[in-house]
């Protein structure tokens, strides 16, 4: 279940960037909030033009859409609970990390 932001602003009104607009679940460990600024990037909206960096994916985003798959997969298909593993945003930044570290432990390792 998905759950959508409160109020809407008036049209041609400014929205706070900040505001959660979406939180998927709404119940339950690992929600993840969309904000105005994030959904943003899915599209700059017509006749507007916008800087390609502007329009890339966020960590919120695609741990939303993450949750979403995972969500929708074992709904499905419970029998796929135990052979399917979903890994957040959060996990391959502390893996690039690890794996940075361990290559500069082997350029030290070298030069002695």
């Amino acid at each position: 279940a998905v759950r959508r932001g409160g109020h809407r602003a008036s049209k041609g009104a400014r929205r706070d960037p900040d505001e959660v607009v979406l939180t998927y679940p709404y119940t339950g460990k690992g929600a993840v909030q969309l904000t105005v600024s994030d959904v943003a990037r899915l599209s700059p909206g017509p006749g507007k033009v916008v800087d390609p960096e502007a329009l890339r994916f966020n960590d919120s985003l695609i741990d939303f859409w993450l949750q979403y798959v995972q969500h929708e997969t074992l709904r499905s298909n419970p029998a796929h609970a135990g052979r399917c593993m979903f890994l957040n945003s959060f996990f391959y930044k502390q893996l690039r990390a690890v794996h940075a570290e361990g290559e500069k432990c082997r350029k030290d390792a070298r030069v002695r």
